[in-house]
């Protein structure tokens, strides 16, 4: 049983273990020696071909980027929706904004502007008398 033993190979020893499988490369394939000094020159393109994990392509990475973006945007749209339901809707604004103003003027932007970045501007926008009075409004805006 000694003697047995002693033939086995130690496989907890990474040496033998290198020294083992190199002999056996060479028996099998002695044209493989070139590989052990030096790499494959398409190594990358051998792993993605005969790799078991799915690789993700440039076009799942950019629907991936197009859904996180899409994400973002449905997240910052709720945001705003949810704290600005006390205060007038832009809808309202906008029906009054469209009565005196048409979307070529430079001063439909400048309301525009100003009443989607505070809900104060359109409490104000909305408790003016008369068109005039919020035309005079924008144009203060615009100095």
């Amino acid at each position: 049983m000694a003697q047995n033993e002693s033939c086995r190979a130690n496989w907890s020893d990474p040496t033998q273990r290198t020294y083992f499988i190199d002999l056996c490369l060479q028996e099998k394939y002695p044209d493989a020696k070139q590989f052990r000094t030096r790499p494959l020159a398409n190594f990358e393109e051998l792993e993605t071909l005969f790799s078991d994990d799915e690789q993700p392509t440039e076009k799942k990475q950019k629907k991936r980027k197009i859904d996180e973006t899409r994400e973002e945007i449905c997240k910052i749209v709720s945001v705003l929706e949810k704290s600005d339901n006390n205060g007038p809707s832009m809808a309202d604004c906008f029906s009054i904004l469209k009565r005196f103003l048409n979307y070529k003027d430079p001063l439909y932007f400048i309301a525009t502007n100003a009443l989607c970045k505070r809900k104060e501007y359109r409490e104000v926008w909305m408790q003016m008398d008369s068109d005039e009075e919020r035309l005079g409004w924008i144009q203060s805006l615009q100095k």
